[in-house]
C-alpha cells in the first residue's frame, strides 16, 4: 500500500511542526502503521468506514480492495483498538 496518496490527520499536543519535522513525523507514523506489523496485521487491526455509501468494512480483503480504488472523500480508516 502506498501511503503517499492517503490523507493523515495529526493533532499535536505541544507545538506546531516545521515542514521538515512534519514530514519526518508522517514518515514515522506510516512506518508504524504499515511496515512494522505487515499487511495482514494492518488490515485485521483496522476497519474502513465509508460515509459515501454508509457502509463499514471489517473484513481485511474488502478493506484492501476498497483502499486500492481511487481516493474518495469521506472514507476513513479506523483502528479497532
Amino acid at each position: 500500500m502506498n501511503f503517499e496518496n492517503k490523507d493523515l490527520l495529526i493533532l499535536p499536543k505541544q507545538h506546531l511542526f516545521s515542514e521538515g519535522e512534519l514530514k519526518k513525523e508522517v514518515e514515522s507514523i506510516c512506518k508504524i502503521l504499515y511496515s512494522e506489523r505487515g499487511e495482514a496485521d494492518f488490515f485485521n487491526a483496522n476497519e474502513l468506514l465509508d460515509l459515501n455509501n454508509y457502509k463499514s468494512y471489517c473484513k481485511p480483503a474488502l478493506i484492501k480492495k476498497h483502499l486500492r480504488k481511487t481516493n474518495t472523500a469521506f472514507v476513513f480508516l479506523l483502528n479497532k483498538n
